[in-house]
């Protein structure tokens, strides 16, 4: 388990921009528009990238890279963050999280099963699951129900 500090202080600010990056944020996010380096704003191919993608998974299998980069995406590492902020309440120190993100739950046959016995026996007050749920952006969400079930099953907060 890798553990990292943080010292945070507290600016009304801060505050005020990220709520400002997070609002243009989700509006680029919504259209599929993105910045470019000049900052012009386009929209996004995503199917053209989707293609580049494909082709990059052929060629990783044709020089036996595929299943060693979907081995090491199964290692699943736990990494604890020590956050510490000067005006933090007392009854939340020694609070944990856990946070789950970007599980990509329908990319691999029961990588839900990797996840859930990770996380098992670990001790936290809270869990939060953000990120990407699926690998892909579109079409349904119905095949990461029952793996999604799987990990919710394995938390204990």
């Amino acid at each position: 388990m890798t553990q990292v500090n943080i010292t945070a202080e507290s600016s009304p600010n801060k505050k005020r921009k990220r709520d400002i990056w997070i609002t243009k944020r989700l509006a680029v996010e919504a259209t599929c528009y993105k910045h470019n380096r000049k900052g012009i704003i386009r929209k996004s191919h995503w199917s053209l990238f989707e293609c580049l993608i494909g082709i990059c998974g052929i060629f990783l299998r044709i020089i036996g890279l595929y299943r060693r980069g979907v081995k090491n995406a199964q290692n699943v590492i736990i990494n604890e963050v020590i956050a510490e902020y000067p005006d933090l309440p007392e009854s939340l120190h020694d609070y944990k999280i856990m946070h789950l993100t970007d599980l990509h739950l329908d990319f691999a046959p029961s990588f839900e099963n990797i996840i859930a016995e990770k996380i098992k026996g670990m001790v936290y007050d809270l869990c939060v699951i953000t990120g990407d749920y699926r690998k892909k952006t579109h079409n349904g969400y119905h095949q990461i129900i029952k793996p999604m079930e799987r990990i919710i099953h394995a938390i204990k907060a």
